[in-house]
C-alpha cells in the first residue's frame, strides 16, 4: 500500500509561532515513508507552493 498526504498550503501564518510549516514537518519524518504528495493551494500562491516544493526536496 502507498502512502499518499494531500496537505492545503498555508498562507497565513499563526500569530503563535510564525516559523512553523506544518507540510514540511511531516514530510521530515525518517520513519514516515510518502510515496505521494498532493499539496492543493490557490494559483496566486504558486510561488510559495514552489519554495515548499524546493525545501522539501532539499
Amino acid at each position: 500500500m502507498k502512502n499518499v498526504i494531500i496537505s492545503l498550503l498555508g498562507t497565513e501564518r499563526d500569530s503563535r509561532d510564525s516559523h512553523w510549516r506544518p507540510t514540511l514537518s511531516l514530510c521530515g519524518h525518517k520513519d514516515l515513508m510518502i510515496d505521494r504528495l498532493e499539496l492543493l493551494f490557490h494559483p496566486r500562491f504558486q510561488d510559495q507552493a514552489t519554495q515548499l516544493t524546493e525545501d522539501i526536496k532539499n
